[in-house]
């Protein structure tokens, strides 16, 4: 018999590769341990191209990057059996060249959470190569670059839930918070940083476009709390109290507007985002939530169909709601940042990816986003 027509059997949960008499079982699981062994060996084989001199500093580099990356692994508990991919290595390997140059310690982190990002199995083709190029660029970027990427991904992707829904001070007061995590330098001025990001394929310029200004991308964003509500006292208060305890919620659902004195409105940041309700009871000081049913549900588009559509009132209420972005430092450096930009730019996927990734290493405990 031919010595390559054997046959081979293997046990669950294994993979066989058969080559004359040499078969190799591939284990899904795989440790950290054995993830260090492969991310170490793919550092050897670089060494021979590089200076003796220099292989020392770009080694350090690159095992820093496994250790980043590895806390990050343990912390959002994904396990290992990306280091199984050929696709997933490729990209090890260039984050590996990148981590080599890099100086900084924010492009190590940045590094990091690029191949976290790549170790979801479900990403889309365009995706993926975003993810890879923006690897390759990680050390060609400036600081106050990364971070206009990021205040750009955060202010289109980003969405605050109803728990802030209560008033517009805790909306814009954690808008204001987590954009100076982001901002921590001066936004770029001028066009040359964006001439660059667009050489890097990081986004498209747009010269004859112009970006929404701040308080009117806000208003319809939360235009659950930009409202004009119902007034106190009203038949249309009274109708809306009625409705609400009918359905079982209660008066208490309703909470003051604060853009408008004397009305009140539903506790929602989007009008039509009803997964769940805060509720602030007068007198105890906790603030409970609940998730509405369909019979819930009814009644509150019911209310909400009440509120006064008054053009004065409306106005009056949106001109508050920019007054008080204004008053705040962060949302104000950013709102007259977009406003006085002539023209416009998009991110592409490699400027999504960077955007992402970045307020990710930012921003403590940002949910993960599902990149496009």
């Amino acid at each position: 018999m031919d010595k390559l027509a054997q046959t081979q059997k293997g046990g669950d949960n294994s993979n066989q590769i058969q080559a004359g008499t040499i078969v190799v079982n591939n284990n899904i699981g795989i440790t950290e341990e054995r993830a260090r062994e492969i991310f170490s060996s793919e550092i050897a084989q670089k060494m021979d191209v590089l200076a003796v001199e220099a292989r020392d500093t770009a080694s350090a580099r690159m095992l820093e990057l496994f250790s980043d990356l590895i806390s990050r692994v343990k912390k959002c508990e994904k396990d290992l059996s990306s280091f199984g991919d050929p696709a997933f290595l490729q990209n090890v390997r260039i984050a590996q060249d990148a981590a080599a140059v890099s100086e900084r310690k924010e492009d190590i982190e940045t590094l990091a959470e690029l191949l976290m990002a790549r170790m979801n199995g479900k990403l889309k083709r365009a995706t993926k190569t975003g993810i890879r190029k923006a690897m390759e660029i990680v050390p060609e970027l400036e600081s106050d670059e990364l971070e206009a990427l990021s205040a750009l991904f955060f202010y289109g992707r980003c969405k605050l839930n109803n728990i802030f829904g209560l008033n517009s001070e805790s909306y814009l007061a954690c808008l204001d918070r987590h954009f100076g995590l982001i901002v921590q330098t001066e936004l770029p001025k001028g066009s040359g940083w964006l001439k660059h990001l667009s050489i890097l394929d990081a986004v498209i310029i747009e010269p004859l476009g112009s970006f929404i200004p701040m308080e009117d991308y806000y208003e319809k964003e939360a235009a659950g709390l930009v409202c004009a509500g119902l007034r106190v006292g009203s038949q249309e208060h009274t109708n809306s109290v009625e409705i609400l305890n009918q359905c079982g919620m209660g008066a208490d659902c309703l909470v003051p507007n604060d853009l408008l004195p004397g009305f009140v409105r539903l506790p929602l940041v989007k009008s039509d985002d009803f997964s769940f309700l805060p509720i602030n009871i007068p007198n105890i000081p906790k603030l409970y939530t609940m998730s509405p049913n369909a019979k819930h549900i009814e009644g509150l588009k019911k209310v909400i169909g009440l509120y006064s559509k008054d053009s004065q009132l409306l106005k009056q209420v949106k001109d508050e709601f920019a007054k008080r972005i204004s008053q705040y430092g962060v949302l104000k450096k950013l709102k007259d940042w977009l406003a006085n930009r002539k023209g416009c730019f998009e991110l592409t996927s490699v400027g999504e990816a960077l955007g992402y990734v970045n307020a990710r290493r930012c921003i403590p405990g940002l949910p993960a986003i599902e990149l496009e």
